[in-house]
């Protein structure tokens, strides 16, 4: 059973870690966008950019754990995951004409609370070998 420590200390280094690689992420954008590559493009750049920040963060910081390709790959199917629920949310927020500040509670919560769960739950775990 994890003390409440110990998850109190994974939430705020999730959350922190979380700030950096979303700074990178605004940095690429930034930089690609201004330099003329279409919006798009660019936050899927921006993503990929912010992914080893998160992934390498996650498992040495928040975890404690020697990241593997099998954690990598459970790692960019959930973030993959993260980055479609926000596009849904998004286009849910824009379909109802609601304003587009509307899909922020979603995009800065509901998103990360599911990215923890499943990091602390799934990603970032052992699984024995087959």
């Amino acid at each position: 059973m994890l003390r409440r420590t110990e998850l109190f200390r994974q939430v705020g280094s999730f959350g922190l870690i979380g700030i950096l690689a979303t700074l990178v992420h605004a940095a690429v954008f930034s930089a690609t966008a201004s330099l003329g590559l279409a919006v798009d493009l660019a936050n899927l750049v921006a993503f990929f950019c912010a992914l080893p920040v998160s992934y390498f963060g996650n498992a040495r910081l928040t975890f404690r754990v020697a990241p593997d390709w099998r954690m990598a790959g459970r790692f960019i199917g959930m973030s993959l995951l993260g980055f479609g629920l926000n596009a849904l949310n998004v286009r849910l927020v824009a379909a109802y004409g609601l304003p587009w500040a509307a899909s922020l509670p979603g995009m800065v919560l509901v998103v990360p609370v599911l990215s923890f769960a499943v990091s602390r739950l799934w990603v970032y775990t052992r699984r024995p070998s087959a």
